[in-house]
C-alpha cells in the first residue's frame, strides 16, 4: 500500500478485504465464487454494478482462484452468447439471468470481457486468452445485438435490464455506454495481442462510434444520466463515467477526451459529494436535489463512490474527503468487517433495514492499491 496515503484510507483498505473470510467459497472440485451477500442475497459469483469485480484482492493477491471463477462462468455462458448474473444462490450450477431478469441483464456482457482481461494483463496467461476468446466474440457480439437502433451503443429497455434494476433506465445510458466503450477498448487489445487484425479493425471502428454517442450526452458539464427519444433525465450519476474505472485500471485508452471526464468528475465532486453529510447519493440532479425513483436512487453505493473517488482523487485530491466520508458513516454504523451494499442519504444508515450484508464490491477501495499492469499509464 501506498505510505504516502492518510492512515485511515490504509485502515479503510485492510478492513475492506474482509470478504476473503466471510463470503468466498471453495469446493471439493476446487470451484472458486464469492457470494454477493452470504445471508441475504447469497448468489454466488455476482458480476454486476461492481460486485465481483470490485473485490480487487482476489485477482491482487489469488489470480488462479480468479481464473478458475472465470472458467466456471465461461462454461455458464448461454447459447446466444448471454453471460449470466452470477452461477446460483447458495450454488456454482444454477446460474441466474439477474435478479430482475427478464430482460436480460445489458452490463452483465461487457464486464466479463472486461474480467477475462483484467486477469490477463495481472498474470499474462495467454493459454487463457486464446481458450476465451471465442467465447469473447460470442459475448461481444450479444451486446452488439443490443442496440437496436444502429447508433453505436446498445440500449436500455427501461425495465431493470442493469445493475440499477429497480430503477427504471431507459434508452441511452452513461454508465452502459461507458462500460460498453471499455470492453471495446478490451476487446481490441485482446485482438491485437491474439494477432486477429480484422476484428482489431472492428473494434476500431466500434470505439468512433460509441464515443460519438457517449460524447452526445454530455452537456458541457457531465453526462447526462440516460435518454430516449421521448425523454431525458439530465441529473448527475455517480456511475455515469463508470467504464473509466475499467480504463484506468486496466491501462488502457481514455473512454472519452479527458476535458469531458474531468468535468464530470468535477462536478460529482460539488454535487453528489456535498448533497449529504453520511454518503455520496448515486443520483443527484443539478440543483442538489436528491433524485427519488427509486432507493437505489437516493442512497450510495461504497463500492461505486470507492471506485469513483479513486478516479477523482488522481486528478483532485479533494475527493479524498468524499471517500472518507463514506467511510466514516461505515465505521460510525459499526460495519466495518460487514459493510452494505448501500447507505441511506437521508440518515447515513444501511438500506434497507436488512440490507445485503457482507458485500462483495466495497473492497473496489483497493483501486488505491495500483495494479501497475505492464502496458498501464
Amino acid at each position: 500500500i501506498n505510505v504516502d496515503l492518510p492512515e485511515w484510507l490504509k485502515d479503510a483498505i485492510i478492513n475492506s478485504a474482509y470478504t476473503l473470510s466471510s463470503s468466498t467459497i471453495l469446493d471439493e472440485k476446487g470451484r472458486f465464487g464469492i457470494f454477493e451477500a452470504p445471508e441475504v442475497c447469497p448468489c454466488v459469483g455476482t458480476i454486476a454494478g461492481l460486485c465481483y469485480e470490485g473485490n480487487l484482492p482476489i485477482i491482487l493477491f489469488f489470480p488462479s482462484l480468479d481464473r478458475k471463477f472465470l472458467e466456471i462462468l465461461a462454461s455458464k455462458i448461454r447459447d446466444d452468447g448471454y453471460v449470466p448474473h452470477d452461477l446460483g444462490l447458495y450454488s456454482l450450477d444454477l446460474p441466474i439471468d439477474g435478479t430482475t431478469a427478464p430482460p436480460k441483464w445489458k452490463d452483465l456482457n461487457p464486464t466479463f470481457i472486461l474480467l477475462v482481461y483484467r486477469y490477463y494483463i495481472r498474470t499474462k496467461d495467454l493459454e487463457f486468452l486464446r481458450e476465451m476468446y471465442p467465447k469473447l466474440l460470442s459475448v461481444f457480439d450479444w451486446e452488439l445485438k443490443q442496440d437496436k437502433d444502429g447508433d453505436g451503443v446498445p440500449e436500455l429497455e427501461g425495465s431493470a435490464d442493469t445493475a440499477f434494476d429497480v430503477t427504471p433506465m431507459k434508452g441511452i445510458s452513461s454508465y452502459l455506454t461507458s462500460l460498453y466503450i471499455a470492453s471495446i477498448l478490451a476487446m481490441r487489445e485482446i485482438s491485437s495481442i491474439l494477432g486477429d487484425e480484422e476484428n482489431e479493425e472492428r473494434m476500431n471502428k466500434l470505439f468512433e462510434k460509441a464515443r460519438t454517442v457517449f460524447s452526445s450526452l454530455f452537456n458541457g458539464k457531465y453526462f447526462i444520466a440516460w435518454k430516449t427519444e421521448k425523454e431525458t433525465a439530465d441529473f448527475l450519476l455517480t456511475a455515469q463515467i463508470f467504464g473509466e474505472w475499467w480504463a484506468e485500471i486496466l491501462g488502457l485508452e481514455e473512454t472519452i477526451d479527458e476535458d469531458k471526464i474531468s468535468s464530470a468528475l468535477d462536478y460529482l465532486l460539488k454535487v453528489n459529494g456535498n448533497v449529504s453529510q453520511y454518503c455520496t447519493p448515486n443520483m443527484v440532479k443539478e440543483n442538489g436535489e436528491i433524485v427519488n425513483l427509486s432507493p437505489q436512487s437516493y442512497s450510495s453505493w461504497p463500492r461505486i463512490v470507492f471506485a469513483i473517488g479513486w478516479l477523482g482523487y488522481k486528478r483532485n485530491r479533494k475527493w479524498i474527503e468524499v471517500i472518507k466520508k463514506e467511510w466514516d458513516t461505515i465505521v460510525k454504523n459499526g460495519i466495518v468487517w460487514n459493510q452494505p451494499s448501500r447507505i441511506n442519504s437521508k440518515d447515513g444508515k444501511p438500506e434497507p433495514e436488512r440490507y445485503l450484508d457482507h458485500y462483495v464490491g466495497n473492497a473496489a477501495i483497493w483501486s488505491f492499491v495500483h495494479m501497475q499492469p505492464s502496458n498501464g499509464r
